[in-house]
């Protein structure tokens, strides 16, 4: 029995490796295909300006300041090199420097940077499945709902774009999953040192990635202390004391020098922001032109009508699923079902587990479950309300992509809900028929959008 268990362990390991090879060559795909004219209206938004600082550090083997004119797009006077986050710029150049051993081509190199999002786009699939596995352990089929999780992850088509061009969002995607699998990690095991680790470098992404994502490194920390308090009769104050330090340490370590050096470099400025926008209205002044106007500069309209505003809240909703370009490129409605769809169905799922659970009086056993979910919801809430902010207070841009990390609760959900719906299928081989084509239906839709609009 135990070598069977050896045997199907192996089994699966394989199984997963050639699982993730696969993810890789799939969005490695996009990347390939999506123009690498950076000024087009197809390529990546704000690709071109993204693009000038791994270039940067290509080219001179240091990081850039705002004030470098090779980092600096001319129209507006534009340099992401005030903002600390380059965790996603020096991976780029990193692709770029061994591309560049056998190709040098403009084409060549743009590639070699968009790998950097192709890697984070790959481990967000690859811990997205973790998550699952991790939350039904202790139930039927974890292994398989999983592989359902990750290919739902990887062929929505918002974050397979995301995954494919030069971008800050997928990085700080990655982020908000491994900071997810960790909580669930210290919900689960307590917080040993692996766990308090993870969560460290899960905070330390997230800041290095896109300042939306903060309000999970928010949210995470305090749900990290919470639960570490709860659990210090168990773990004794020794271990409560190196978790602390852990979680602290690694993200200094790893993300301080980024936002020391802002200090440094910007008087003050930690995060840059301040410094970027004293140089574009500099730049508009003298040009007399305006490139970014919040809602009310843009409508007219206030607080009511943004909340009113139908047209706003539709292109979100859409670009959270699927716009491409400069949300130029639009696959049909009918083509977006499927995921609207799925996620409907399955939210359907989760909202008759919670009745069941109230109705049967079993919240003490899902504890653990439940400050999850809290987690998820707060720190999702937050996420919204900084895209609101932006918005309102700095430029209207009503692209999914600053929402983006709304997705992986999201689809937690869905998946906690089909499982659900599917558990009442007494037939494994039936279950499986179900969840196959579930899965088949889904993914070729995505293979369909991929060849008719990005190839």
């Amino acid at each position: 029995m135990g070598v069977q268990n050896v045997a199907t362990r192996r089994k699966y390991k394989y199984i997963k490796i050639v699982f993730i090879i696969g993810v890789f060559v799939w969005l490695s795909s996009w990347a390939l295909h999506i123009t690498t004219d950076l000024s087009s209206a197809s390529s990546g938004p704000d690709e071109q300006l993204r693009m000038l600082i791994p270039d940067y550090i290509y080219e001179h083997h240091q990081l850039p300041t705002g004030y470098d004119q090779e980092a600096i797009y001319e129209r507006g006077n534009w340099s992401y090199a005030f903002y600390p986050q380059m965790l996603g710029a020096i991976v780029s150049s990193i692709f770029m420097s061994l591309i560049g051993i056998f190709n040098t081509s403009t084409e060549a190199l743009i590639f070699g940077a968009r790998l950097s999002s192709v890697v984070f786009g790959t481990a967000t699939v690859y811990v997205f499945g973790l998550i699952i596995r991790k939350l039904f352990d202790k139930r039927a089929h974890s292994e398989m709902y999983s592989y359902v999780a990750m290919i739902i992850l990887a062929f929505w088509p918002q974050f397979s774009f995301l995954s494919s061009y030069i971008n800050n969002d997928i990085v700080a995607l990655f982020g908000v999953t491994l900071i997810s699998y960790a909580v669930i990690l210290g919900l689960r095991d307590k917080w040993n040192r692996t766990n308090s680790i993870l969560l460290g470098f899960g905070f330390a992404v997230c800041l290095l990635g896109y300042t939306n994502s903060y309000g999970f490194v928010l949210v995470g920390t305090i749900l990290f202390l919470i639960t570490l308090l709860s659990q210090r009769s168990n773990l004794g104050t020794k271990k409560v004391v190196r978790s602390v330090l852990l979680v602290g340490i690694v993200p200094i370590l790893i993300a301080g020098p980024f936002f020391v050096r802002n200090i440094v470099l910007y008087d003050g400025d930690v995060l840059g922001l301040a410094t970027f926008k004293e140089r574009t209205t500099e730049w508009e002044r003298e040009n007399n032109q305006r490139l970014q106007s919040t809602y009310t500069q843009a409508t007219g309209g206030g607080l009511l009508s943004f909340a009113k505003d139908r047209k706003y809240w539709s292109l979100q909703r859409e670009s959270f699923t699927g716009k491409f370009g400069y949300m130029t490129i639009e696959p049909r409605d009918g083509q977006l079902v499927a995921y609207g769809s799925l996620v409907g169905v399955g939210t359907l799922g989760l909202l008759l587990l919670c009745i069941r659970t109230l109705k049967n009086k079993e919240l003490k056993r899902y504890k653990n479950e439940i400050l999850f979910a809290t987690f998820l919801i707060v720190g999702s809430v937050i996420t919204f309300a900084l895209s609101i902010y932006y918005t309102l207070k700095i430029d209207i841009q009503p692209q999914g992509r600053y929402i983006i990390y709304l997705l992986i609760p999201l689809l937690i959900a869905a998946v906690a809900g089909i499982r659900f719906l599917t558990s009442y299928v007494h037939s494994s081989v039936v279950r499986k028929i179900i969840l196959g084509t579930i899965v088949l239906v889904y993914s070729v839709n995505s293979i369909i959008i991929f060849i008719e609009y990005i190839v």
